[in-house]
């Protein structure tokens, strides 16, 4: 596994760039149509990966889970882009409240 680490502000200024260079009249709805994609993409490969029978087949579809996963990353940052959403922004806030849900869940006796 590569230790090299998203620098998130780089990743969405040369998403941004490549995107209004590749698809230049794409609207959100086709960035969300792509992303949909890219998570099928990203479930076929995980189901592959499931099951496969042999390690050197497992080893291919983890290298094409790994990959769905970046796409899946660059579409969600060109479809923030697209409706004017800052991606760690709502990504802390959500993680913000996941933790007190979670923290609320334990103190219930919910689970850990």
């Amino acid at each position: 596994m590569s230790e090299t680490r998203l620098d998130t502000e780089a990743f969405r200024l040369e998403v941004a760039l490549w995107h209004s260079r590749m698809y230049p009249t794409a609207k959100a709805d086709d960035v969300l149509a792509k992303l949909m994609e890219e998570v099928g993409e990203l479930a076929g490969a995980y189901q592959k990966y499931k099951w496969a029978t042999k390690a050197s087949i497992a080893d291919t579809w983890e290298d094409h889970e790994r990959d769905a996963i970046g796409d899946v990353m660059i579409v969600l940052a060109a479809y923030c882009l697209k409706r004017n959403i800052d991606l760690d922004e709502v990504t802390a806030s959500a993680w913000q409240r996941v933790k007190v849900r979670s923290r609320e869940r334990v103190l219930n006796g919910e689970g850990a």
